[in-house]
């Protein structure tokens, strides 16, 4: 089989989604930092056994495994994987305006 290059299929969606991630987990990070906790319970396991590393490393290999999935069934279904992506920008922008607004919270203190 040969390997065949394909341009991106939502590279500015991608954008987005990656932004959003990146903002997450600023968020996340700085709400520990002055006391707060991780709510996700997958995170705050990875969180206790391997620290904010750890977590970093979680929260970059999730993207990395959400992107993937899209270029996949972007190949097959278009339609799909375009809900997907913008499945992915909501999922991710709800805990990132949670994170947000305890990080006001926390900073007002």
């Amino acid at each position: 089989m040969e390997f065949v290059a394909r341009p991106i299929l939502f590279p500015r969606r991608y954008v987005i989604y990656v932004v959003l991630a990146m903002l997450d987990l600023a968020c996340t990070i700085l709400i520990l930092q002055n006391g707060g906790r991780e709510i996700n319970a997958i995170a705050n396991y990875v969180l206790q056994l391997a620290g904010e590393h750890g977590m970093s490393i979680l929260k970059f290999a999730s993207v990395a495994v959400v992107l993937t999935i899209c270029e996949i069934v972007g190949r097959h279904k278009l339609e799909l994987a375009s809900r997907l992506v913008y499945a992915a920008i909501a999922i991710n922008a709800f805990p990132l305006a949670f994170a947000a607004a305890q990080a006001v919270g926390l900073l007002a203190i």
